[in-house]
């Protein structure tokens, strides 16, 4: 009877690590992966709407979207480009797989002479020479200012509406 007793408590054992083992493989299988699909990033489609688009001058629309203030205009830390032929004087750019967020800012100018830069002229101070665009309209003499141009991205504020200015 002892060794019928140690037998049985040795299978309710086993049966017991056993069923602790299989709970937790699957946890690990169906429950943690549908863990993580909760924390990806939301991302939808950023609309920017252009107008004032001088479209007598041809060229190409040259949009940057820059995400937080240590981006803001350098070259090389674009967070997503647009490009479109000028058609008109309204354009619309779309921008895919744009993450939510409240810390993008968009510059746009008018590449008329088609050399994939905003030329500036020098004399008697520096002003662009082809027409610019920044977001929430935040166009200065000088450098536009990130704080201005801020906007966010998010389920119900994905339209970015952008007025062109041009120096002549």
């Amino acid at each position: 009877e002892v060794l019928k007793n140690m037998k049985a408590n040795s299978i309710g054992k086993a049966r017991k690590i056993l069923s602790r083992t299989l709970a937790g493989f699957l946890f690990l299988l169906f429950i943690l992966p549908s863990m993580s699909l909760g924390a990806q990033e939301e991302q939808g489609v950023l609309r920017v709407e252009i107008a004032g688009i001088k479209a007598s001058l041809g060229g190409t629309i040259i949009a940057a979207l820059y995400n937080g203030k240590e981006n803001w205009l350098k070259k090389k830390k674009t967070y997503a480009i647009q490009a479109i032929a000028v058609t008109g004087d309204v354009a619309l750019i779309e921008f895919a797989d744009i993450a939510y967020s409240d810390a993008y800012a968009l510059f746009i100018f008018h590449d008329a002479n088609g050399n994939n830069k905003l030329d500036f002229r020098i004399f008697p101070f520096p002003r662009p020479r082809e027409g610019i665009g920044v977001s929430n309209n935040a166009v200065r003499f000088g450098k536009p200012y990130y704080e201005k141009a801020r906007f966010s991205v998010g389920n119900n504020q994905n339209l970015v509406h952008i007025s062109m200015h041009y120096e002549s």
